[in-house]
This record gives C-alpha cells, structure tokens and sequence, in this order.
C-alpha cells in the first residue's frame, strides 16, 4: 500500500517572472505559500481558454501521485449589466517533461447543470476532485495543473488571490516510489 503525503499549493500569476520548461514559458505558477495581499495581474482568460499552472520544482526522485486531488478555482463574470453561466470544467493534472513531453496523470470533467450563475461583476467558486491511482512522476519531470472552463464569454479565470479567498488552491497526494 502507498501512504499518500498530501501537499497544498496555490496558482497564481506574475506578470514580472516566467518559469521556462520544456521549451514553455509559464507566467502561471503553483507556489506553496499563499499570498495573501493582492497580486497585480494583467491576465485574464476567455472561458474557451485552457489556463496551466506549473509547480517549479525538480525532484532528485521519482514519486507517486496516489489518492484524490482536490481544490478550488474562481471564476469571474466581467459582464457589469448580465450575469454569466458557467456549464463545466475539466481539471486535469499532468507532467512534463524536459522536452515539453505532457502525460495526463488524472482528469476530471464536470458538467455544471444548476446553481452555476455568476452574478455581474462578481466570483464564484468552484470545487474540483481527481482521482490518481498510483500515477508516477519521474526525474526530470514536473508537474502542472491544466483547467478548462465553458460557459459564458464573459467568464474569465481570476488572479488576484485577494485576502478573502483564494482564486486556485489545490492539494495534491503524494507519495514515494517505495512502500508498496
């Protein structure tokens, strides 16, 4: 049996750094303490847009992904005169590896069917879980956090992790390659 360590991360977004890998630039990030002051952005993101978050670090050795992921992200309804549905999401966590190679490691899409109105001007928050099964992650590989969102052309991804609640938060079940 593999013994999951759960780890806890936040995206964000920096207009002032780019983390380079696999021949990708990421303003993007999954970083391990939050910020709790607001992040000055210029992104935002259609809700056709797929939005990946990158975790910087290298490991020196190869580990699991076992057990259930699970988090939140916001969404935005810039609309100042309608609101805004959102219909699904799809959330997926991947690896990549140094050559721009990406394995989705564990997918969940969700069709959002009711109590999905995002008022004018103003954010929801959306859950998400994924199941991994015993999903590796080798040397020279790291891992991302893609998300897809449908809905209405007024629905962006928020960046600002205010105070009050974070915009992407996701904890992450990891273990090491010994113990089962």
């Amino acid at each position: 049996m593999i013994t999951a360590n759960y780890k806890v991360y936040y995206g964000v977004h920096l207009n002032h750094w780019t983390e380079s890998w696999g021949g990708t630039d990421y303003h993007k990030l999954l970083i391990k303490e939050y910020m709790d002051d607001e992040i000055i952005s210029t992104a935002t993101e259609s809700s056709a847009a797929t939005v990946t978050f990158l975790l910087p670090e290298l490991v020196k050795s190869s580990y699991y992904l076992n057990g259930r992921a699970s988090g939140h992200f916001k969404i935005y309804n810039k609309s100042t005169s309608t609101p805004t549905d959102i219909t699904g999401y799809t959330a997926t966590i991947i690896k990549i590896n140094n050559v721009g190679t990406e394995t989705d490691l564990g997918t969940h899409t969700e069709v959002i069917a009711a109590d999905n109105s995002v008022a004018t001007d103003s954010f929801i928050a959306i859950p998400f879980f994924i199941n991994l099964s015993k999903a590796e992650v080798l040397e020279k590989e790291k891992l991302a956090f893609s998300l897809v969102i449908t809905g209405g052309s007024d629905l962006c991804f928020a960046f600002d992790n205010w105070a009050d609640t974070e915009d992407l938060k996701i904890e992450i079940p990891f273990a090491p390659t010994t113990g089962g």
